[in-house]
């Protein structure tokens, strides 16, 4: 009985995480330079951007084509579109230091902020995701 509660639990999981992962949209991106999303360095190259987990903090999957190095950010918040700028990923550099701050377009209604330390010498740099979909 127990293991049975377990495996219908476990089934709803997978079901809610496919359906949702389901409606996600997976970007391409070159970003030319390293940088450092919360928890990691990620080298210069091709990059797919996709949502999965679309809760109140969504949690997006970043994978570099070339290393085939993938890394996991949760927003710290949404940010309302007020502009047609389009599918983007935002950066905070310091000298030749950047950190991922924002990701438009891979999440239904705007963009999500990521948490980054500021600095007062900052500069932003943007790069813009390919129109075409990612091949997968």
């Amino acid at each position: 009985m127990k293991t049975n509660l377990c495996r219908a639990l476990l089934l709803t999981g997978l079901i809610g995480f496919s359906a949702a992962a389901g409606h996600a949209q997976t970007l391409s991106v070159n970003v030319p330079f390293r940088f450092h999303t919360a928890n990691t360095e990620m080298p210069a190259g091709k990059y797919t951007v996709h949502q999965i987990s679309s809760s109140a903090i969504p949690i997006l999957v970043l994978r570099n084509w070339d290393s085939q190095k993938s890394a996991l950010v949760a927003a710290t918040g949404r940010i309302e579109s007020s502009s047609g700028d389009g599918a983007r990923l935002v950066f905070r550099c310091q000298d030749s230091n950047c950190a991922l701050s924002q990701i438009w377009g891979a999440t239904m209604g705007g963009g999500v902020q990521l948490a980054v330390p500021k600095s007062s010498s900052e500069r932003l740099s943007v790069v813009y995701f390919d129109r075409k979909p990612a091949a997968k």
